[in-house]
């Protein structure tokens, strides 16, 4: 079994959705965006790339499906993980 990364892999995708969130000034207005961010964790179960894409796509849409902007962490062995 290889090395838990889930703090990591929180702080990264933390991370990532607070810069996305920033207001962008745009003339008299503020623009705001969200990002919904799907995760797959490689593992040896994994035969292609294909399928490591495939898993990180299941998490997008569960997290799309739960309201948007956050994470779905998707590992192999364990299913989708609630997360953001």
């Amino acid at each position: 079994r290889g090395v838990d990364n889930s703090q990591t892999i929180d702080a990264i995708a933390k991370r990532v959705g607070a810069i996305v969130g920033k207001p962008i000034p745009y003339g008299d207005v503020e623009l705001s965006l969200t990002a919904s961010i799907g995760i797959a964790i490689g593992s040896p179960l994994y035969r292609s790339i294909d399928e490591l894409k495939q898993d990180a796509d299941i998490a997008l849409y569960a997290i799309k499906e739960r309201g948007r902007n956050g994470y779905r962490i998707y590992q192999q062995d364990r299913q989708t993980q609630p997360a953001g």
